[in-house]
């Protein structure tokens, strides 16, 4: 629905792709209402407090060799295993989880 905010991120990163011509598939949906065993990636700009949720979850669907990566949230107590700086006005950080 438009009165949702999340539809501007999810509006300019098709256009990023199209325009770059990468040929990556983009899902736009409630993550907790998502089957996440079949994404090789899952990438998250969540609230911190929904990341303990997150967590419980993506430690039951996705498979060895998946990645979850989390814009600048933490899971509480479950270090990052690679932390990349983006050096970008809000100082953001990508997470990332291997499985």
């Amino acid at each position: 629905a438009l009165g949702d905010p999340a539809w501007v991120p999810w509006l300019l990163a098709r256009l990023r792709l199209l325009l770059q011509g990468r040929k990556v598939g983009l899902l736009r949906s409630d993550l907790m209402q998502v089957d996440l065993g079949q994404f090789d990636v899952v990438y998250a700009f969540l609230s911190p407090a929904i990341m303990p949720g997150l967590w419980q979850k993506v430690r039951k669907e996705m498979q060895p060799g998946s990645l979850l990566v989390s814009n600048s949230f933490e899971v509480p107590g479950v270090p990052a295993g690679e932390v990349i700086a983006l050096h970008d006005w809000r100082d953001s950080r990508l997470l990332l989880w291997h499985f």
